[in-house]
């Protein structure tokens, strides 16, 4: 599963080491990511550089999900993992490529969506 994590939230700063995203508890993201399970893989994309040119992707061995109170008191489902590996990209070049292609809209614009489904 893909992560979008383009506000580029610090999520080991907010809920501790193994915690890798987060997502709310109510509306449209309470949905997302349930059918995870130990061992799935997840990728979460963030900027790497101020001028959102370059994207890193961590990708987690998913192992849990708790449920925490983010800064703002806000319920947050926090998923929680081990890291397996990152690579950054261009942009430009991760659109492309296709491991993370999903994550785009075809003119290169990542998908607005916090969750995207891995293709089966």
């Amino acid at each position: 599963m893909f992560f979008n994590n383009l506000a580029n939230r610090n999520h080991k700063n907010l809920y501790g080491a193994d915690a890798f995203y987060d997502l709310e508890t109510s509306g449209y993201q309470s949905g997302l990511a349930k059918d995870l399970c130990s061992g799935d893989l997840c990728i979460v994309a963030n900027y790497e550089d101020k001028d959102r040119t370059m994207v890193k992707f961590a990708c987690y061995s998913f192992a849990r999900e708790t449920l925490e109170i983010d800064k703002q008191g806000k319920p947050q489902r926090v998923l929680r993992g081990h890291l397996k590996s990152t690579e950054i990209l261009r942009k430009t070049a991760a659109a492309s490529d296709p491991r993370y292609s999903r994550m785009f809209d075809k003119l290169g614009r990542f998908k607005q969506a916090p969750v995207v489904a891995m293709a089966a």
